[in-house]
């Protein structure tokens, strides 16, 4: 098995790693943590959470806030008249 650095995270398809800015597979350690081969020698890990399913809730919940002032605006033009 080759060297490997265990990242202390759970287990997770949103991490995604990088050694030397080349994509490098995150790999099932065990049921908790999950780790990167990585060759011997010094390298530069980069690791990032990346979950796509937060960044739509984000937008939707900032749709939802445009409608509801915009639905006040219309409101309060209405009474104006």
């Amino acid at each position: 098995m080759p060297p490997r650095m265990d990242v202390g995270a759970g287990a997770s398809h949103c991490i995604r790693a990088s050694i030397f800015a080349r994509h490098a597979p995150v790999l099932a350690t065990d049921y908790l943590v999950q780790g990167v081969a990585v060759p011997p020698g010094t390298h530069e890990i980069r690791l990032v959470y990346r979950d796509d399913d937060i960044a739509r809730g984000m937008a939707a919940g900032m749709i939802m806030w445009l409608l509801l002032l915009a639905s006040i605006g219309v409101a309060m033009f209405r009474e104006r008249r």
